[in-house]
């Protein structure tokens, strides 16, 4: 519109004359269909060549087992055969469709996502052994006297004769285990045969001609519940990141801060609560009679910075369920279970969630220099 700077009459006029339609780009698409892998969930996926679809949703599908429903990749391979630069990709699964699941011991791996693809992913871990403890010991069921546990830290993955355990806790000389070992760890001898090793992993994952590797999975999955002095806690996650091999992933859990208050405090205490957690002037705070210390998330995060590592995600692996158990109402039936694991995986990621769930993860990878 025309501006006006002084009174007086003006005329404007109009153009009402019919617009044309004015031409839209054809390079880019949106596809929905039968894929052999890719996520069903969430926003369509961009791909910007066919290569990219068959890695992000897999190749071509069988006419025995899809049947006319079976065309997604022929569909978008002659997009851009006939000169598509880019489209938007959302595969859509059965009801009933399940990922493929493997447990053996400690370790459970899961696909990515539904299909039979996941019956096809084959894993190969090798342990790579760091330190060796001596057990003097069997004071009480899982627990054993150590005759050093210098190295070893709680959450960390053991083994003994070919049998994986992980340690819970330590205290002095006094080590937790999380289960009981099937056999004997006890040797008092001063030249013992009988140890506990450390082990880290490293991990290859192959999935047809694609392959990846993980070298060096790094799990610290409770020193930092209990460490209290900021130098504490910085030498454990530079212990971490040490032992780790660049291009290594590590997995650092931790507690929330808020997930403790509501986890604990709705019973009466919470004052109490409050006053063990937090300042006057609501700050986080960290001392050795908490027992179990938390977190405000990006407080955590901000113990990383300027440390030779790539953060992926921060996750929360418990929800609320350990804040709501002890109520006499609560139930929850196998089914139920079932549906709500797969939609706390979904959503475990959403930074507005992650104050619900006591326990988190922080996961990162460290640099390749």
């Amino acid at each position: 519109m025309a501006e006006y700077f002084s009174p007086g009459v003006y005329v404007e006029e109009y153009d009402n004359s019919p617009r044309s339609v004015e031409g839209v780009g054809t390079s880019t698409g949106g596809f929905v269909g039968l894929a052999e892998k890719g996520p069903t969930k969430g926003a369509p996926r961009l791909v910007t060549n066919f290569k990219s679809f068959q890695k992000q949703f897999g190749g071509y599908l069988s006419e025995y087992t899809h049947g006319e429903y079976r065309y997604l990749a022929n569909a978008v391979e002659q997009f851009f055969t006939n000169g598509g630069t880019r489209c938007y990709v959302s595969r859509v699964a059965p009801e009933d469709a399940q990922a493929a699941s493997k447990k053996m011991g400690i370790l459970k791996v899961t696909a990515a996502n539904e299909g039979k693809w996941g019956n096809r992913i084959l894993i190969s871990l090798k342990t790579v052994i760091k330190k060796k403890m001596q057990l003097l010991e069997n004071v009480n069921g899982n627990v054993y006297k150590a005759k050093s546990v210098e190295g070893f830290r709680e959450g960390d993955v053991v083994e003994f004769n070919g049998e994986y355990n992980r340690i819970s806790m330590i205290y002095d000389e006094q080590v937790t285990f999380e289960t009981k070992f099937k056999s004997n760890p006890v040797d008092a001898d001063i030249i013992p045969k009988n140890v506990v090793k450390l082990v880290t992993f490293d991990m290859q994952v192959r999935f047809n001609d694609d392959v990846e590797n993980y070298f060096d999975l790094t799990l610290a999955l409770g020193p930092m519940y209990h460490l209290y002095e900021p130098e504490d806690v910085q030498k454990a996650i530079d212990g971490a990141i040490r032992v780790t091999k660049p291009g290594g992933a590590l997995l650092f859990a931790f507690l929330s801060v808020y997930g403790i208050m509501y986890a604990n405090y709705f019973h009466g205490n919470w004052a109490a609560g409050q006053a063990e957690n937090f300042t006057d002037d609501y700050r986080v705070r960290h001392f050795k009679e908490q027992l179990f210390t938390g977190y405000d998330v990006g407080e955590f995060e901000a113990l990383f910075s300027g440390k030779p590592v790539d953060h992926i995600t921060t996750a929360g692996t418990s929800g609320m369920l350990e804040a709501i158990e002890a109520r006499p109402d609560f139930e929850i039936s196998d089914a139920d279970f079932a549906a709500f694991s797969k939609w706390h995986l979904q959503f475990a990621e959403k930074r507005e969630l992650l104050g619900c769930s006591n326990h988190l993860l922080y996961i990162c990878r460290k640099q390749k220099r």
